[in-house]
């Protein structure tokens, strides 16, 4: 509560040159001095002070502040009845509101000490400005602006507040909504917004209650959204949020909140989605989410198949220990990174993703369904040195995808080239099944080559339209419990042409049985697995010989992709939402 000569020091800038600031300030002569209680009806139209201990407007009372007229306010004026400013309120003290009773302003209310909604209405329809505190003490008012609202002091609501088409609500200071304390199970805390509400640079805006802009938002501050205590909230934009500050989807200590953008997210500062504790934030972008600084995700963020997500130039999106997943339209300009803390990052593309500029994967799961795109055009680049990329749909590549750690899979296309040069290429989920690549595959000295070998037809095979260029090391790797025998052929790599061969061959799960060989066979167009029993014959294992994969083969392969789109090749996988 600002003290006595801080309000003094305040008045001073809105009172005429010349005005004494005593008892009755501008005019001794013809102010009046506000005759409390309050108890019928009062029409001011000149200056008048309260210097009461307390000054109370009885129930059913009205008190009218003409257009001519001033209020200046040293000690606190309980309103039991109605009070209707169409001039000015000077508030140097306490005004305070009763529950159900309506303080409500045409003309212009200067708050400089302490103004409770106290389970009442407050309605500015003309200019409020607040150098001190707004708050409501029963937590069950309401606070209506039409017209414009500055806050540079301390503003903590309750329950419902309305930002009307038109109305301008300002901050400069803190903002808290809902923010110490939980209506109970009612849920009928909400925050609407048809107008603008700006949070200016060291505003601080604590949305801890069910948040609705249909206007504009536009925040230089910080801020977060998130409930306390039981209470889980939303955040749902239907017109235009543009941030230059920070916003985060904190939970403020409680349950974290959904926001749901429906409109256009523009967001040139830093917008974080950050889990509570075990409990996951949620992002929903049905609109337009364009981000030209950084947006991190720790938590849940979707990209619906309305959605658009685009990725500026210079900008930076990171995926960390969280899931971004993509139903709709997703176009990188700038940088996406997939990390791992602990949990990995997961990009799951479902719909179209264009990289205009670079994904690099140190650690994380970037996932193709069936049927989406990944779209790596001229001057970007995708490179993996840890974690996944399992392809089930297309990814179509100008530059060479590098795999320089982890894991490359699927089932699905990569239409361009591949350099493996530290990693591991696998065909399949895992389990065996084609993966193509329309283009080169360059094998170096430290990449890997790793088949899966199951019982039958349906093992690990790589399919190299051009040029296959070997070296490194082939894995032949056995899986749920098959043991290859002798008589056993594998073909696990097609190509166009070949260079080269692989250095090392090792065997993961089995090893080749005793008297028998285990030879990689090179062909024109294929690199097969051939197992060997004593004498060149079938040995004591009886296998028989593995056919290639022909139209069956790839057929079922397909079906394979599509069944297993939400298994994967880690089950514990969810779907988007």
């Amino acid at each position: 509560m600002l003290s006595h000569m801080e309000v003094l020091g305040r008045w001073a800038m809105r009172v005429a040159v010349g005005c004494a600031l005593a008892l009755a300030l501008c005019g001794a002569a013809s102010a009046q001095v506000l005759t409390c209680p309050v108890s019928s009806n009062l029409n001011v139209s000149a200056t008048v002070t309260n210097v009461a201990s307390t000054c109370f407007i009885d129930a059913g009372v009205q008190v009218t502040i003409a257009s001519t007229g001033e209020l200046y306010n040293f000690g606190p004026v309980s309103a039991s009845g109605i009070l209707v400013n169409n001039g000015t309120i000077n508030n140097g003290g306490t005004l305070q509101n009763e529950p159900d009773q309506t303080i409500t302003n045409f003309g212009t209310l200067l708050n400089n000490n302490y103004l409770d909604i106290a389970g009442g209405t407050l309605t500015n329809a003309g200019t409020l400005d607040n150098f001190g505190t707004i708050a409501d003490t029963v937590t069950v008012g309401t606070l209506n602006n039409t017209g414009t609202l500055t806050n540079t002091g301390s503003m903590t609501l309750f329950d419902t507040v309305m930002n009307y088409a038109g109305a301008n609500l300002n901050n400069t200071g803190t903002l808290s909504l809902s923010a110490y304390f939980v209506d109970s199970g009612t849920g009928a805390d909400s925050f609407t917004s048809d107008g603008t509400l700006t949070n200016f640079v060291g505003g601080v805006v604590l949305a801890a209650t069910d948040f609705t802009n249909d206007g504009s938002v536009v925040n230089r501050g910080t801020f977060y959204t998130g409930g306390v205590g039981t209470a889980q909230t939303t955040f749902t934009n239907n017109g235009t949020v543009t941030n230059y500050g920070t916003f985060s989807t904190s939970a403020l200590g409680g349950f974290p909140p959904t926001v749901t953008n429906n409109g256009t997210f523009t967001n040139y500062g830093t917008f974080s989605n950050v889990p509570s504790g075990v409990f996951t934030a949620t992002v929903k972008n049905n609109g337009t989410f364009d981000n030209f600084g950084t947006l991190t995700n720790q938590a849940l963020f979707t990209n619906s198949v309305t959605g658009n997500l685009i990725n500026e130039t210079s900008a930076t999106i990171t995926i960390d220990g969280s899931r971004l997943g993509n139903l709709g339209l997703l176009t990188n300009e700038g940088t996406i990174i997939l990390t791992n803390n602990g949990v990995e990052g997961e990009l799951d593309n479902y719909g179209t993703l264009t990289n205009n500029g670079s994904i690099a994967n140190n650690g994380g799961y970037l996932y193709v369904a069936w049927g989406a795109t990944l779209s790596n055009t001229v001057g970007s680049s995708y490179m993996q040195t840890g974690g996944t990329t399992q392809v089930e749909g297309t990814i179509n590549s100008v530059p060479a995808v590098q795999i320089q750690g982890g894991t490359l899979t699927g089932l699905g296309t990569i239409n361009g080239n591949v350099n493996n040069s530290g990693g591991s290429v696998e065909g399949g989920d895992g389990l065996g099944g084609l993966l193509t690549v329309n283009g080169t595959y360059t094998q170096g000295g430290t990449g890997m080559l790793t088949v899966d070998l199951t019982t039958g037809s349906f093992y690990g095979v790589l399919d190299v339209s051009g040029l296959a260029v070997l070296d490194g090391t082939v894995d032949f790797d056995a899986i749920a419990g098959f043991t290859p025998e002798a008589g056993d052929d594998f073909t696990f790599l097609l190509f166009g042409s070949l260079s080269g061969e692989f250095a090392h061959i090792d065997f993961d799960g089995w090893a080749c049985p005793t008297n028998d060989t285990c030879d990689v066979v090179y062909g024109a167009n294929s690199v097969s697995l051939d197992i060997m029993g004593p004498n060149g014959g079938n040995g004591g294992g009886g296998g028989t010989t593995t056919p290639e994969p022909g139209g069956l083969w790839l057929l079922f392969a397909g079906l394979m992709a599509m069944t297993t789109l939400e298994v994967r090749r880690r089950s514990a996988k969810s779907t988007i939402a």
